[in-house]
């Protein structure tokens, strides 16, 4: 069985605050509902959980999931996913996301496409429960990914215009931003950091503790420049 959405949906942070977090692999991550990063497997592949509710019953997938692409001039990102339960179902994720520009300053907007495979036994479900789940569990996304853009320091006014954006283009951004929540940074700290100077800032410290209560603390840290011990 397969589901497809398109959805698009306000982010009341600028589009450069908003596209600190989708770069972040791990920050975007923590904006899924039940979902957890527990292991990266390599620069591109992270293997984790997610719980989810179907109807009546609660659904734990154990999977994988891989960076595909990440566009920084589009301010987008690819990611291909797939988990599979103990009774035997195995759920694969195509998503395609990227930020816009709001339709008021100042604002974004968050917008992408996810196709969803099923098969095995949840696959017999009806398709219209599925499609609803899913709907509930990318507005919950969007609602998590509308606080942590918010949180995201705003990046000052850069001067030079195209060529300070250029040099932000060729400075690693991606690779730094995907490493800021295991340095256990704000998402965009790195992202301003380019914004202001131009320059790619020192490189990501090993990640601290794992796990989602260390990760939330090492985020808070970040956010409001006190330790997290």
């Amino acid at each position: 069985m397969q589901i497809d959405f398109d959805k698009r949906y306000p982010v009341a942070a600028t589009p450069q605050q908003a596209w600190a977090v989708l770069a972040d692999i791990r920050a975007t991550a923590a904006c899924w509902p039940g979902g957890v990063l527990a292991t990266q497997l390599d620069t591109r592949r992270y293997q984790g959980t997610v719980g989810l509710q179907v109807g009546a019953e609660a659904v734990r997938l154990d999977g994988e999931i891989e960076l595909l692409g990440l566009d920084a001039t589009k301010r987008e990102l690819r990611l291909r996913g797939q988990g599979h339960e103990a009774a035997g179902s195995t759920v694969s994720v195509e998503w395609v996301a990227h930020i816009d520009a709001g339709n008021v300053p100042g604002s974004s907007a968050l917008a992408g496409h996810v196709t969803v495979s099923v098969d095995g036994r949840l696959a017999q479900l009806d398709k219209r429960l599925l499609a609803t789940v899913g709907d509930r569990l990318l507005a919950q996304f969007a609602e998590n990914f509308r606080a942590a853009a918010a949180a995201v320091p705003a990046p000052q006014a850069a001067r030079g215009g195209s060529a300070r954006r250029s040099a932000l283009a060729s400075s690693g951004a991606d690779s730094t931003l995907t490493l800021m929540v295991q340095a256990g940074q704000a998402p965009g700290a790195a992202f301003a950091a380019q914004e202001k100077s131009g320059a790619s800032p020192p490189p990501a410290a090993p990640p601290g503790p794992r796990g989602p209560w260390a990760a939330l603390r090492r985020w808070l840290a970040g956010v409001f420049g006190r330790r997290a011990d």
